[in-house]
């Protein structure tokens, strides 16, 4: 059993995926002001951090039992914070910009190296059309992360044969 310490809310949860969601739509959309530090009783690190930054580091500093994120839980965190899709009539930043790139980029690397990151974003097809037909600097990427998702995944060619 997993005890929520933000702000000393207290909430049991029974995984570290149910505390990590609980800490992303129960706590963090109460924060008006990014950035912002992270509210975790005993939270060492006061740094300011903006809202995907904060995701982040409350994953790996409070939600995790040690082990590193894995490709749903990076591939879904970035689709669902939508840091790769333009916001409507949204002001942008070349911060802002930058992650968007920086996202799609990620989202691009896994479908490239790792076998099974197709099936967590394949859902996210739609998305990804609208990123890549959009004026968005991530565009070519997006639009390389559907041609990966359309042919078939590692290919014989990039895969060793070993004859004995």
């Amino acid at each position: 059993r997993l005890i929520c310490l933000w702000d000393n809310c207290l909430n049991i949860k029974d995984s570290w995926n149910d505390l990590l969601y609980h800490v992303m739509y129960e706590h963090l959309p109460s924060i008006s002001v990014y950035p912002s530090p992270c509210y975790w009783v005993g939270c060492q690190n006061k740094t300011k951090r903006m809202r995907p930054s904060l995701l982040r580091h409350i994953q790996t500093h409070h939600c995790t039992s040690g082990s590193k994120p894995s490709v749903p839980n990076v591939a879904s965190t970035l689709l669902k914070l939508r840091a790769v899709v333009p916001w409507e009539n949204e002001d942008e930043t070349n911060i802002i910009k930058t992650i968007r790139l920086t996202a799609t980029l990620i989202l691009r690397n896994l479908l490239e190296t790792l076998p099974d990151a197709r099936q967590y974003i394949l859902p996210h097809e739609v998305t990804l059309s609208q990123i890549a037909f959009s004026n968005s600097e991530a565009s070519n990427a997006a639009a390389q992360c559907l041609s990966l998702l359309t042919t078939s995944p590692f290919s014989s060619s990039s895969t060793s044969t070993n004859e004995t």
